[in-house]
């Protein structure tokens, strides 16, 4: 299957670094992305934490996810549920979980969580992989 030799080696993302995450960590069927600090640049009207920005970050996070298995891959479908606002959040972590992965289709799950451990969202992601 040819994965990318890293040893849960950190990639730079640039659009999650245009938007203030970073690659924690990497390795086979696991993924974790966090947003160290919650700015104003981050915030819907209400204060709270853009949905849009939670959905970018955990599709980023599955595609980071994907790269480590050393295939070029595309979203195909993502779904998010928003279970929590971010009131009480400093911080955001997002962890991918490898579910399947098959020969073109791959399935991953994301939890969304803040610094207090708090459920902030679930998303499921299909991913296609471009294999020449």
């Amino acid at each position: 299957m040819g994965k990318k030799e890293h040893s849960a080696r950190k990639k730079a993302v640039p659009f999650v670094e245009v938007i203030g995450g970073e690659v924690e960590e990497v390795r086979e069927g696991y993924s974790r992305m966090v947003l160290r600090k919650i700015e104003e640049k981050h915030l819907n009207g209400n204060g709270w934490v853009h949905g849009g920005l939670i959905y970018a970050l955990s599709d980023s996070c599955c595609g980071t996810l994907m790269d480590f298995y050393g295939e070029n891959s595309s979203t195909i479908e993502g779904k998010i549920q928003y279970l929590n606002n971010t009131k009480n959040s400093k911080s955001l972590r997002f962890e991918a979980f490898l579910l399947k992965k098959g020969n073109r289709i791959s399935f991953i799950e994301v939890r969304v969580t803040n610094q207090l451990e708090e459920q902030i969202a679930a998303a499921a992601f299909t991913y296609y992989s471009l294999k020449q």
